[in-house]
């Protein structure tokens, strides 16, 4: 294996941890409960200190918003109407491996799904119901403290991210009974997969394998511009509004209001549950659009960008890797969001959510999106336009990253030539590996294996470090 492209990342990657260390993992015994919604609500903290038009002019002078918030009564009232019902076993789980060549509906892919669940190693969680009534399921891979979220399905047209999340799953069960190293991880780390959070607008692309423009739900909803994340609709003054914004359902349409659709609320429950009560310290969303990985937030503090943008180039580096002695160039790389990003007046996105859950963001009912609030303030980030001006004593240790996989409206869709180019993308980059590499990188921040991968490196050279599962030599089991 080559050694890391990038040496200096790798060094900031060990400054971090020798000089941040996280609070102790949560436990999670017993069955899996539907998040409490409290802890969400800014008014936990405090009664509300500014009403709605003294907060409203706070919003005014610094800019304004271009879409209406979610009204807390609808919050409350979607987010009971979809508590989390753990899937029993149903049998004897089967060694079945996935071929993604095949042409899926939404149903076989759920067989899929209630066979995983009767592995040991694996619970299945029903989070609600779709717009059209299907299930909204969460995988759940280990036993351990240290945890990894991951979603995906948000686009109807991006087919490959959500099956590739199943196949993620099932190639790691299927080798339990001969990879004793898997099973040591599965004693430390659970892996959250939010395996498809569009289900319907799912079942329609594979109905449809040949409809590659569409992105929406079945209410023509995009729902990663539907969360009522801080920054969403916020337009600055002397800020150009962003030239995706529409007004018209289709393709980055975000709705009549934020959090109008009820894939957005059981997306957020899912957020919640990862972020807060479990406190992930990887949040990935996965989508399907150029090779591209997003991580950092331009908003975010320097702690949490430099937390993001250097796990997504350790990823990056990981996957490239994987590339050497195939017939494939198509390498991925990092971008930045513009400068502007968050204040030009386009809507939030999932991991723009995640973002403010990590940094210790709550629901304010006044405006229905996210804000900081202590028990002295409200504050939106209209107004202060960077984290960096917030005490953030719950900020919790989370890199939030967004993957983009393929090149081209070719890999789109469900249609043959599509499901063609599958198998390759999922070989050439080692996703077969990727829960691996995912997994040392989340033991490498649990304090109890942080110490010794730090006293371990004075006595070896950082030069030798491979770019495949990097730090798991410094991490023995």
């Amino acid at each position: 294996m080559k050694n890391l492209r990038h040496q200096s990342i790798f060094q900031l990657f060990i400054l971090f941890l020798a000089s941040h260390q996280p609070a102790e993992a949560a436990t999670h015994p017993g069955p899996i409960e539907d998040p409490d919604l409290a802890y969400f609500l800014t008014d936990t903290i405090h009664c509300t200190l500014l009403n709605k038009t003294k907060l409203t002019a706070k919003y005014h002078a610094h800019g304004d918003y271009l879409i209406n918030g979610l009204s807390i009564g609808r919050l409350k009232e979607m987010w009971c109407r979809n508590p989390f019902r753990e899937i029993p076993e149903n049998g004897n789980f089967e060694y079945s491996e996935m071929d993604l060549t095949q042409h899926f509906t939404y149903e076989l892919l759920e067989k899929r799904l209630l066979n995983l669940v009767n592995s040991p190693h694996v619970r299945l969680v029903e989070m609600g119901l779709s717009t059209q009534g299907r299930s909204i399921y969460m995988l759940v891979l280990g036993h351990g403290d240290i945890v990894i979220a991951k979603e995906g399905g948000t686009h109807s047209r991006e087919t490959f991210n959500t099956f590739v999340l199943v196949k993620q799953v099932e190639d790691y069960v299927n080798s339990l009974d001969t990879n004793a190293i898997r099973r040591r991880n599965l004693e430390e780390v659970t892996v959250l997969i939010a395996v498809c959070t569009n289900p319907d607008g799912l079942e329609d692309m594979l109905r449809h394998p040949r409809h590659v423009a569409n992105k929406t739900n079945m209410n023509g909803v995009d729902i990663n511009r539907n969360f009522f994340a801080s920054i969403s609709g916020g337009l600055a003054h002397g800020v150009k509004k962003c030239a995706t914004i529409v007004n018209k359902p289709g393709n980055f349409y975000a709705g009549k209001h934020l959090g109008s659709e009820i894939e957005t609320i059981v997306a957020s429950k899912f957020v919640y549950y990862a972020i807060i009560e479990r406190q992930a310290v990887i949040f990935e969303s996965n989508h399907q659009a150029g090779n591209i990985i997003y991580a950092g937030k331009p908003y975010q503090t320097a702690e949490g960008f430099d937390r993001s943008h250097c796990f997504g180039e350790l990823q990056k580096d990981f996957l490239n890797s994987n590339l050497e002695g195939t017939a494939s160039n198509e390498q991925f790389f990092m971008v930045n969001e513009d400068a502007n990003y968050g204040f030009d007046g386009r809507v939030g996105t999932i991991t723009d959510f995640a973002c403010d859950l990590a940094s210790g963001f709550r629901f304010c009912a006044e405006q229905g999106r996210m804000v900081y609030a202590d028990d002295s303030c409200e504050m939106p980030l209209l107004e202060a336009k960077s984290m960096e001006h917030y005490h953030l004593p719950h900020q919790t240790k989370c890199a939030i990253i967004t993957m983009e996989y393929g090149v081209g409206e070719a890999a789109w869709g469900h249609s043959e030539r599509a499901r063609r180019k599958h198998p390759d993308m999922y070989q050439n980059y080692g996703l077969d590996k990727l829960l691996d590499f995912q997994m040392n990188y989340a033991g490498c921040l649990s304090p109890k294996l942080n110490q010794r991968l730090v006293l371990d490196l004075e006595n070896k050279h950082k030069e030798d470090m491979t770019a495949t599962i990097p730090l798991k030599i410094y991490c023995p089991r």
